[in-house]
């Protein structure tokens, strides 16, 4: 099993997430961005990664310095983020989202936000197993969209 090395998200990041992004399947997107296109372009990326809102961005490599993952925390309110995850489908079901979501999680309550958000479709077995381990708790909002909350 190779190495995984988590750090900070950079512009140097954008491009391989684009091609990350471009490599995903039409359900992946669909399940993973409750859309048919994920944001891909660089402007978009930035926006999401780099932009005014966000709390923190995650990139993790392997050990030949490939980006595996993504994590990113955006303000949403006061005291509040919603975080986004995504591993490459070569290595999910490794720990690596898990890896991520504590990553953000701690470089979001340095920030000095508490509570954390985030949104899936079910069924995502991987996606409830990381964030019920972490405290989150899942309301449906409709048409299989599940709300999960962290409070701290």
């Amino acid at each position: 099993m190779s190495t995984i090395a988590l750090r900070t998200f950079t512009s140097d990041d954008v491009d391989r997430y684009s091609r990350l992004l471009h490599a995903l399947s039409r359900r992946d997107v669909r399940t993973r961005y409750f859309s048919w296109s994920a944001p891909a372009s660089p402007a978009e990326i930035r926006a999401a990664m780099l932009g005014k809102d966000t709390v923190a961005g995650i990139a993790a490599h392997d050990s030949s310095g490939a980006l595996i993952g993504v994590a990113q925390a955006s303000r949403c309110s006061e005291g509040k983020f919603e975080i986004g995850v995504l591993v490459a489908e070569s290595h999910r079901l490794r720990g690596i989202g898990g890896r991520l979501v504590d990553a953000l999680l701690e470089k979001a309550r340095i920030a000095g936000y508490s509570d954390a958000i985030a949104y899936s479709m079910m069924p995502n077995p991987a996606v409830e197993a990381v964030l019920r381990k972490r405290g989150f708790r899942a309301s449906l909002t409709g048409q299989g969209i599940y709300r999960w909350c962290l409070r701290r």
